[in-house]
């Protein structure tokens, strides 16, 4: 739900090209949707805090 709030806001376009099997993104930030983009990130920080593992690392494996 969070991922589809921001792909909204930014009004995120994902073209695929099954030819070259390329992805062209397009995205559109108007400034009347800045409030919104700003309390997606704070829900979206707190979401991450609850995370038991930093998400820029990988998860530990078991030998």
């Amino acid at each position: 739900m969070l991922k589809r709030e921001i792909f909204d806001a930014f009004r995120l376009r994902v073209r695929y090209d099954g030819r070259d099997r390329g992805v062209q993104l397009q995205v559109t930030i108007l400034a009347a949707v800045a409030p919104d983009l700003a309390q997606i990130g704070e829900r979206a920080a707190m979401a991450a805090r609850a995370v038991d593992q930093p998400i820029r690392e990988r998860p530990r494996q078991e030998p």
